[in-house]
């Protein structure tokens, strides 16, 4: 079984004042220990956006496939599939100063977690659910591996609330696992 998911906080009014809150925010992703971009979208800026910003066509967030079979999980970004992709990566191009950093890279690279134990697929089904019901993803494509209802001795997916290696180490593009990284755990991006 596999889905697919992109990041994508979608506006919603604040509860404690009735305000809109703007849906174009990142994601924290508890399993990977890393924040990855939510979709932009004009129409969901708030007032106080700089006109830099505001000019920005509409982006996907990065997207997260959970493979259950492979016990695979990869983080990519979904500008690949964008019709809007040259005008995007132009007016990040043209704002790269204005934002902060001309030097950002568009698209993000991929992200690869194979070879998952069963308590970290878990650890990923369960935080995916929860920021599904959180609406700080969307499901792209797929159904949504079910939870399970009961966890018996030795099969928690995390005992302490982040999980059983708090977060998980990709493997980026170019790296090739090795047995011996295999054997060490989680594996560490190499540059």
């Amino acid at each position: 079984m596999q889905v697919v998911l992109e990041c994508w906080a979608r506006t919603e009014e604040d509860r404690e004042n009735g305000v809109p809150r703007s849906g174009n925010r990142n994601v924290f992703c508890i399993p990977s220990g890393s924040t990855l971009r939510g979709r932009w979208r004009n129409s969901d800026t708030v007032l106080g956006v700089s006109q830099d910003l505001g000019s920005l066509p509409d982006m996907p967030g990065q997207c997260i496939k959970i493979d259950t079979k492979a016990n695979a999980v990869t983080i990519f970004d979904g500008l690949n599939d964008s019709p809007n992709l040259d005008a995007i990566l132009g007016a990040w191009k043209k704002l790269g100063d204005s934002i902060g950093n001309g030097s950002i890279h568009r698209p993000e690279r991929e992200l690869r977690f194979p070879n998952r134990t069963k308590a970290q697929m878990e650890e990923w089904i369960i935080w995916a659910h929860s920021a599904l019901n959180a609406k700080l993803l969307v499901v792209r494509s797929g159904q949504m591996p079910p939870l399970l209802e009961r966890f018996g001795p030795g099969d928690s997916p995390a005992d302490d609330g982040l999980g059983p290696d708090k977060a998980q180490k990709p493997i980026e593009d170019d790296d090739k696992p090795s047995d011996k990284a295999a054997d060490k755990g989680p594996q560490k991006p190499q540059k």
